[in-house]
């Protein structure tokens, strides 16, 4: 039943209310309220808290109803970090408001001894009205002190407004209030007289116990225009808020480490702490109107219907990402594995390469060994003069060896020195002479194998066809290695924009609750 009332109040709430509500709860911090009562101390012209609700109450007037009943709900269902459902039904967001009564009922019994206490005196009523009128009778008790202090002309205003309501009850009740009172008639003399004498929060917690939370429509707004009389203009939602907030900040086990520089962790502790002290206050004011009667069943279902729709919004949009997000990590894994595939084919493609390589390089060797054993009348005129220039070569290699001998034999410190450095330079001349002779006969096998010579033929085909057969593995390669940094970039720009489906996904998650507990 009490998820079913939540409900209904919560489709029903409109306008200045639920702005006003919404503002309380999750744009009334800490720090702002210190501030503001801290600017309060300097200038009592000015109500700061009440100045800065009515600046956020305007940012959101450009919001719809049905974006801040849903966006009300689910951050209702963070604070207790209820798990989110698929609401698409009347009966699962009666459950899960039943779960926001019944977590801020156990959060009450933690924290506060004296609603422990009434529990145990009240065990006959539901969790939400207990804590209403818990917290109406906290009202009642704040009020008596108020109202101690009215002049006669200010006492027999509110106890009019009392005595009006009373009349307008039944007989039965009437006469239940005379018996509880212990009075003969309901004049708004007597009523003023007990008010008096036994305390107006006895007094209104009589009349509530017999007309039931009827009573409680006019009783708040007779406190509200009461109090108005004596300087406070704030409505009766903001009054009630203010009368918690200020409970909170004079709360040594708030302020002590605030004062002694407590961080961002610590006042972020202290806000969540501070919401859920305000959820039972919300929750008065949201249900308070339908429980004494006010509200229409047509409207109502017209209006569940348009948050059930608004919220299936927020699903499918969160499944068009969800599918977004599959298709891509889809499409990244096919375009990997078809990467990996044509890297794998450059990959042997190489070692083929490498293969023919060393067969043409042995090939390349044995050839050498041929060139000098053709006959002078088989050569032409530039193989005979590379022979030449590589014998000259190889001769100079061998002088140079013989005298780099000859000196090595040499005694004494100075020919010693002098044939150390000789040496240096001989071998440096003798190494280019070698690059020198290793040209010329690559020269040489270059000319062998252009050769029209019947006997050489085999080996000149062979080594042709590895040459040939290297040129077309090496585009082969190359293609695949286009067509894979083609993929691999195709890859990079999928995760770039799989990266921002997540971004996006997560971001519409913490924007709505509970998104990311539905499949």
């Amino acid at each position: 039943m009490d998820g079913k009332i939540l409900t209904s109040s919560l489709v029903q709430l409109k306008g200045q209310e639920l702005r006003m509500i919404y503002s309380l709860l999750f744009k009334t911090n800490i720090v702002s309220l210190i501030s503001a009562k801290t600017k309060d101390l300097f200038n009592k012209d000015v109500d700061h808290f009440n100045a800065s609700l009515e600046k956020e109450i305007e940012k959101l007037t450009h919001i719809s109803d049905e974006a801040l009943q849903i966006d009300l709900f689910l951050k209702l269902t963070e604070i207790y970090e209820l798990k989110g459902s698929q609401y698409d039904s009347a009966l699962e967001i009666e459950q899960k408001c039943a779960e926001i009564i019944q977590s801020a009922h156990e959060e009450m019994l933690k924290d506060e001894k004296e609603y422990k206490e009434f529990v145990h005196s009240a065990s006959d009523k539901t969790a939400l009205q207990i804590m209403i009128h818990y917290q109406m009778q906290k009202l009642f008790s704040a009020f008596d002190g108020k109202f101690r202090e009215f002049d006669e002309k200010e006492r027999n205003n509110f106890t009019e407004k009392i005595h009006q309501f009373l009349m307008e009850l039944p007989a039965e009740k009437q006469a239940q209030l005379k018996e509880k009172l212990n009075i003969d008639d309901l004049t708004n003399e007597t009523v003023r007289q007990i008010m008096v004498t036994q305390g107006s929060v006895i007094v209104l917690s009589i009349i509530v116990e017999v007309a039931g939370f009827a009573a409680y429509t006019t009783l708040t707004t007779a406190i509200a225009t009461s109090m108005a009389i004596v300087g406070v203009t704030l409505p009766f939602g903001v009054y009630t808020f203010a009368t918690t907030l200020l409970s909170l900040i004079i709360n040594p086990f708030v302020l002590i480490p605030l004062a002694l520089g407590g961080g961002g962790w610590l006042i972020t502790r202290q806000n969540k702490h501070l919401r859920k002290k305000l959820v039972p206050v919300v929750l008065l004011q949201m249900t308070l109107p339908l429980i004494v009667g006010i509200g229409h069943e047509e409207v109502e279902q017209q209006n569940l219907q348009a948050f059930i729709a608004r919220w299936q919004h927020q699903r499918e949009k969160q499944n068009e990402q969800n599918t977004q997000l599959h298709r891509l990590l889809k499409e990244i894994a096919f375009n990997e594995k078809n990467a990996r595939a044509l890297e794998k084919k450059s990959s042997e493609i190489s070692k083929d390469i490498a293969h023919l390589i060393s067969e043409m390089e042995h090939l390349h060797r044995s050839f050498k060994q041929m060139i000098y054993s053709i006959q002078p009348g088989e050569q032409s005129a530039l193989y005979t003069s590379l022979l030449e220039i590589s014998a000259s070569k190889k001769e100079q290699i061998a002088s140079l060896e013989v005298q780099m001998m000859s000196n090595s034999k040499q005694s004494g410190f100075w020919n010693t020195l002098t044939s150390a450095f000789d040496k240096n330079s001989y071998k440096n001349e003798i190494r280019s002479l070698e690059k020198d002779v290793e040209q010329t006969e690559n020269q040489l096998v270059t000319e062998f194998l252009a050769m029209d010579c019947a006997i050489l033929q085999s080996e000149q085909q062979r080594y042709a066809a590895i040459q040939d057969r290297i040129s077309e593995l090496n585009h082969e390669r190359s293609d695949y290695s286009k067509s894979s940094i083609q993929m691999r970039q195709d890859i990079a720009k999928l995760e770039a924009d799989l990266l921002d489906v997540k971004k996006e996904l997560k971001e519409h998650q913490k924007r709505f609750y509970g998104l990311k507990d539905i499949l």
